[in-house]
């Protein structure tokens, strides 16, 4: 039985593998015109089809070569996509009007890896180990984040979560960010001071998203907003897609520490409060805060 994919994402190649649990591993192999065997070139390739989905078709690997090679001039080639991942100045690449981050070219290269992977990835674990390299260039030796601030290794392991995670996956695990559950509570003295801590260090996480949670006054009263970034066709500009007040600050940051446990969660409850507006959003939020708890009838 497969317990865990492999998936080793480099600058130049990419390889996956299946891992029974017990010692075993197959490498996943690939079949194309420009190459065959077990490396999957890290590149893509788009072009315009009026048939495609938002007017734009795809190709990864050596099919994304292929392409590139039939319409060298209709096309966009992407390669060595990778090493932009730990990169703060990167945020999106403009293909054919349309943005694209890092996390977006991940997840579609993936989805192609699997469909060229002859059905040998259809049914996945739940598990994905993903390889990453000694120290990210840049890093320093900084580790995951910095005070308050998320370093250049802790950008390309959120950017890499975020490509890799299952659309109907768990919740991510913890990364070993500070979190407020080796506190007993959220009083307002002694510990008042660690919270605004972890508090910022979850606010640092979040700058870089498109949808991200603040801490911000809502009406006069202490507040948190869902920001969307560059919505909007015409005049893309910040928007506030939802907002909650309460009555006071203690009330305000155990929300928040809910949703910044949940940072992997942020960009869906964005496109959530887009589309279907704040009040999708706030049932959405009320029925995973109270519905999935247990009864209880002692």
């Amino acid at each position: 039985m497969t317990e865990a994919i492999g998936l080793d994402f480099g600058t130049t190649n990419t390889v996956a593998a299946l891992a029974d649990g017990a010692g075993g591993s197959e490498l996943i192999e690939f079949r194309s015109a420009q190459a065959s065997g077990a490396t999957f070139r890290s590149a893509l390739c788009f072009w315009e089809d009026s048939a495609a989905p938002g007017g734009i078709d795809s190709e990864a690997g050596p099919w994304a070569i292929e392409e590139f090679l039939e319409t060298p001039s209709d096309c966009r080639f992407v390669q060595s996509f990778k090493s932009v991942v730990a990169s703060p100045s990167f945020e999106r690449a403009l293909i054919f009007n349309r943005p694209f981050r890092f996390e977006d070219m991940g997840q579609l290269f993936l989805r192609k890896l699997v469909s060229h992977a002859r059905g040998k990835l259809d049914q996945r674990p739940r598990r994905v180990i993903v390889g990453r390299p000694v120290e990210y260039a840049g890093a320093q030796g900084q580790g995951i984040i910095q005070g308050a601030r998320v370093t250049v290794e802790g950008r390309a392991i959120a950017r890499m979560l975020a490509a890799t995670r299952r659309p109907d996956g768990d919740d991510l695990a913890p990364l070993d960010f500070p979190t407020l559950s080796a506190w007993n509570a959220l009083d307002c003295g002694v510990t008042q001071e660690q919270r605004e801590k972890i508090m910022a260090v979850q606010e640092a996480m979040g700058r870089a998203l498109r949808y991200r949670f603040v801490r911000e006054p809502v009406a006069g009263l202490p507040g948190i907003k869902l920001l969307g970034h560059e919505i909007g066709h015409n005049i893309p500009l910040t928007r506030v897609l939802w907002s909650l007040a309460f009555p006071d600050d203690y009330a305000r940051d155990r929300l928040f520490s809910y949703l910044g446990d949940r940072l992997d969660r942020w960009q869906d409850w964005g496109r959530m409060a887009a589309d279907g507006g704040s009040r999708a959003l706030s049932e959405h939020l009320l029925k995973l805060k109270f519905a999935g708890e247990p009864i209880n009838l002692e």
